[in-house]
Formats: C-alpha cells, structure tokens, sequence
C-alpha cells in the first residue's frame, strides 16, 4: 500500500506538524511517499514491520527543543527511511535517531546544522546522534548516501556528540556505505564491543575525532581518511584527537575477531598535537589485517601504524602497504611486542624519516617512493540545500569522474602491482575496482533474504 502524505493531510510548507496524519498512515508493509516539500514532525515512533518512508527532496524540520530526545524510533524489522533532509539549522539540541530491528535501511540522507549538545552533557561520555544496531544473526541493517558533514560544531569549539554508536547487543550485520563524516567531537565511530559483524566502505572521514573505534568482525574498504586541520573538542574532556581506524579489541566486554583494513587512504598532513595514528591498535583484537593501502604521516604523536601486541593478538598482516613517513622520531611502524605469527609483510615506505630499522617488519618493507593518498573523498560531495542525495540525479564524485575522463584510479591512472609483480585485483582493469558485481549481487542476496524473512514473519507470528 503506497500512500502520498500530502493527499492525508500532511502540511508540504512546514507551517504544521504532521504528525498526527503520519501516526494514521503508517502501518505494517505500507510506503508512505513524501513530495518534495518542508514537513515539520516531533517524532517518528514506530514498531510496524515493513513499513518504509520515502521522499525525493524532502525536507524534515523538528520542533525545537532543548533536551536530547529521539527524532526517529525505529523497531520494526525491515523499516526503510530514505530520501530526507534533515534541517537541524534552528534547532537548539539537534534530536536522536535509533534504528533497532533486523533488514532495515536508512539511505540518502544529508544533515544541515552542527549537532552539538547546547552546551549540556557536557559530564558523560558523549552523547549519540545515532544509535544503529541490528538484532538478529544473519540480519543485516545499512546505512547509506549519508552526509553528517557539519558535524556537531566548528573547529576548537567543545561539543559531547558523536556520530554513531554501536551497542554491544548489536548481534547482525551492520553496513555503512557511502557516508560522509566531518568535525565530530566525540568518537565519530564507536563500535569495537559488539558481538555482530561491522562492514565500512565508500566512506569519507575528515578533521573529526578518533575516527572509527571497531573491534570483533570488522571489515573496512575503500575508505578514504584526512586530517588536514583542527577538530572540535570533546565536552567532557577538552580534548581532542584523530586517528584513522583505532582498533579496540580486548577490553572486558570485547568479543574476539579479525579486523580488516583494504584499500584505504589515510593522508594526516596536519602538523598538530591533534594529529594521532592512522591506524592504531592499543589493544588488539585476535587478527588485524592492513593491505593494499596507502599512507601520508606528517604528524609526531604515533607512528604511522602503530600496533601493541598484547596477548591476544594472534596474527599481524601487513600487505602491500605505502607508508610516507614525515614524523620527526617515529618509525614508520611501531611494533610494541610480538603477535603469535605473521602474515605477509610487504610495501615501501618513504619520507623524510623514513628509517630502516630491524626486525621482522623492515626486513619486509623497502626503502623507496611509496605511492601516495588519495585525499578525494570516494563519493559525491554533499547535496545542495534543499536537496536530497537522491534528488540530483547521477552526480558522481570527483575520484568517479576522474575514472570516467581516463580510466584513472585511485593511484592517479598507474596500475597498483603486489610485490610479486602481479596485478593488484582491487585496481584491475579500466573500473579501478574489482568487485562491483560481487557487491551488486550480494545487495540482492540481502534484500532477498530480508524479504524472505519478512514473508516467514507474517505467516507464522
């Protein structure tokens, strides 16, 4: 049943809430369409199954309020919300979004205003914009074309609020694609103690603190990090600090896993105090893998990878990684300790303090030109104002472009090779990427699933 929120009543202008009309017409397996327009809400609350709210160019306008409360409440399985801004501008504690159920989607969705705390909260641990998690095993949530890129407020100002937080009953899988991240104050990504798995890719990561805090099963691809500037600062501790991808894997409510780290970018050319690891692994989970990677470190805090060992760590790889190292005393890895065993360990590192140094390590990385970052974000920039991610038609991001001008990839047109000499299969061919067909196939896989899923719910209870 697909219903346009217009023809129930629903004010386009923004002028009144919709609220009412929306509670009437949203209902187990219904679409509720919203044209484009401005609709002012207090809050979407909803268990139904199935239930997905669509628009093209839609743009939702909270009432105002001053305590964090919830803007979407989602618990029913297979719920989909796509295709709204979500204007926070006049807001002056912007609101929460939790999502928890089994194959649901939150797609092409861009955030205006900085959604900081209002100076409130300032004494706990931050304080979630979105709490995103996916109940059941074999179950899959995704979030996608999502821009949160004003962050929750400008550099240097103290601000409680990250990103997403991932609570530890997440126990499905949990995809963030295409997701544009910016001057966060807290954890932009905390989810290393959960018992399901995480998947990030497409993903661009600018100036925002900490980075992406994972642990368990968590693979993360094609992702682009920079830090070329200052941050906001926690609330609750003033601080403020950026890392590429922290892995956290042995604290006492951690659960055990491999984490991956394929085909990324990390380019920290920011000379500052701020300026922390591109990838750091203070305690491990049981495997980490870095591969395929390319790596610019200009700061002195760390170095560019930086892994403690620890007991748990059971295997370490390090594949076909480019590391140029500009720090002042920092060698290029730091290794504290030794992991049970080692994976391969191959690439080049360069810079101006690029020390060769014994061990197992440097014995395996030459000494040489490594090839550098690609500071461009892997998806479109943000819609304009008033627009959706999916209102613009086909734009593509400027890497996309690039690739279409002339074939040129993400090492500026040359063919990424393996240390062997063979062709890198992630860079193969005129595409740049060699896997877009598995992904498509195994999104239809998954929305299968999740349909079939849904069909076992409605007929058994």
């Amino acid at each position: 049943m697909t219903i346009d929120i217009t023809e129930k009543g629903a004010d386009p202008n923004g002028n009144e809430p919709i609220d009412d009309v929306l509670e009437d017409a949203m209902s187990d397996g219904a679409t509720v369409e919203f044209p484009p327009g401005t609709y002012r809400v207090e809050r979407i609350e909803t268990d139904h199954d199935d239930l997905e709210l669509v628009g093209t160019n839609a743009t939702l306008v909270p009432t105002n309020r001053q305590e964090c409360t919830n803007l979407i409440d989602a618990t029913g399985d297979g719920f989909v919300f796509d295709g709204f801004e979500l204007d926070f501008r006049e807001v002056a504690y912007p609101p929460r979004i939790d999502v928890q159920a089994d194959d649901w989607r939150f797609s092409n969705v861009v955030v205006r205003g900085h959604c900081g705390t209002n100076g409130k909260d300032m004494d706990v641990h931050g304080v979630s914009f979105m709490r995103p998690l996916v109940e059941s095993e074999g179950a899959t949530g995704t979030i996608r074309d999502v821009y949160l890129h004003e962050g929750s407020g400008p550099p240097g100002e103290r601000s409680n609020r990250r990103a997403f937080l991932v609570k530890n009953d997440h126990c499905g899988h949990l995809v963030l694609d295409r997701v544009w991240l910016e001057q966060w104050g807290e954890n932009t990504f905390y989810g290393n103690n959960v018992q399901g798995k995480t998947t990030i890719k497409n993903s661009f990561f600018r100036n925002t603190n900490v980075g992406l805090r994972v642990g368990g099963d968590t693979d993360i691809e094609n992702c682009t990090f920079v830090k070329d500037g200052k941050l906001p600062k926690q609330g609750w501790s003033g601080s403020m600090l950026m890392r590429g991808v922290h892995v956290e894997g042995d604290d006492e409510d951690a659960y055990p896993g491999r984490v991956t780290v394929d085909n990324c970018d990390f380019s920290f050319t920011h000379r500052h105090e701020s300026t922390d690891a591109p990838v750091v692994a203070h305690a491990p989970t049981q495997e980490i893998c870095v591969s395929n990677c390319r790596i610019r470190y200009d700061g002195n805090r760390s170095s560019p990878v930086e892994i403690h060992c620890k007991e748990r760590l059971e295997k370490l790889t390090l594949k076909n990684v480019d590391i140029e190292n500009n720090s002042e005393d920092r060698p290029a890895v730091g290794l504290y300790g030794k992991p049970k065993r080692f994976g391969t360990v191959s690439g080049v590192v360069g810079g101006e303090n690029a020390k060769k140094r014994d061990g197992r390590v440097y014995e395996n990385l030459e000494l040489g030109t490594p090839n550098p970052p690609n500071s461009e974000p892997p998806l479109p920039k943000p819609p304009e104002v008033g627009a959706t991610p999916n209102g613009r038609g086909g734009e593509r991001s400027e890497r996309e472009s690039a690739k279409k001008r002339g074939g040129e990839g993400r090492n500026g047109g040359r063919r990424r090779t393996t240390p062997h000499g063979e062709e890198d299969r992630r860079t193969k061919g005129d595409s740049g990427d060699g896997l877009p067909l598995v992904d498509d196939a195994l999104a239809v896989v998954g929305a299968a699933a999740g349909r079939i899923r849904s069909a076992i719910r409605s007929a058994f209870g």
